[in-house]
């Protein structure tokens, strides 16, 4: 329990960027809010598959190319 609470504190003191955990994030809201929302006309694994790919894998991809463009020195 102490490691564990040790890695985190690590993490949250680090002043390192991660900008997939905040796309993961920014994504996963609008995801869950939508199925929680709409349950009901909830209705295939391709609806689900498209939202995923809408909602956290879109995002990474930009965060993270955003991120490495920022990154390089002009």
């Amino acid at each position: 329990m102490f490691k564990l609470r040790s890695q985190i504190l690590t993490f949250l003191e680090s002043e390192k960027e991660y900008p997939v955990i905040a796309a993961f994030a920014s994504g996963l809201y609008p995801l869950l809010y939508y199925y929680n929302s709409n349950f009901t006309l909830v209705n295939s694994w391709e609806q689900l598959g498209f939202f995923v790919f809408c909602y956290i894998l879109l995002p990474v991809v930009v965060f993270y190319l955003i991120n490495t463009l920022l990154k390089k020195k002009w």
